[in-house]
């Protein structure tokens, strides 16, 4: 969000149902400490406006699902769109709906457990590799739609490091480790293909 911004974007949908939390703040740049508790939505037009008032945001601080989506986003004109969802079912709706409304876009897949800068890549979600988020993706896709080769996703290559097992009460509870370079370079990756394609 914040490299489309400021290159010069103007007209931007932020949507994301989350608040900010302590957890957020060693790899989400847009946010800091005295954001903590803020809804994300709100926090980032705080940021976005700071580096470009004239930015026109629209806030959705709304959760994504099967049954919100088409209702929601049909009320836009979107040109473009960067899914960065964690949930592997909202993921695929998602692109379900921009494949369907041919709005071009890009997936970001899961950048948890990976340290190496060097293995990110941007390619077709069939190419992708060691991503258990396009892994389940693409499984879902392929039970709902024919998984076409212009689906394009950043993903990173390497190997996922092990998960960590908090104390918890939950058993089954686990951490995948995250560090900003990482995250934001797939980021950077996802604003580069959006430049990229806009220019065509």
């Amino acid at each position: 969000l914040e490299f489309i911004c400021r290159s010069g974007v103007k007209n931007i949908i932020i949507c994301d149902y989350d608040k900010v939390q302590l957890s957020n703040l060693n790899r989400q740049i847009l946010f800091n400490e005295t954001d903590i508790g803020k809804f994300k939505t709100d926090a980032a037009e705080s940021k976005i406006k700071s580096i470009f008032p004239e930015t026109q945001i629209i806030k959705l601080n709304i959760k994504l699902c099967e049954n919100n989506i088409d209702s929601i986003l049909s009320e836009f004109k979107i040109d473009f769109a960067v899914d960065a969802i964690d949930s592997v079912r909202a993921k695929a709706e998602l692109i379900m709906f921009l494949s369907a409304n041919k709005i071009p876009f890009i997936s970001s897949m899961g950048a948890g457990g990976k340290t190496d800068i060097s293995k990110i890549r941007a390619d077709y979600i069939e190419n992708t590799v060691n991503c258990r988020l396009s892994a389940g993706l693409k499984k879902k896709l392929r039970k709902k739609m024919k998984v076409e080769k212009n689906i394009m996703a950043v993903y990173s290559n390497e190997q996922q490091k092990k998960a960590v097992y908090p104390d918890s009460d939950i058993p089954s509870k686990t951490i995948n480790g995250t560090v900003a370079h990482i995250t934001n370079t797939f980021g950077a990756y996802c604003a580069d293909y959006f430049f990229k394609a806009s220019a065509v």
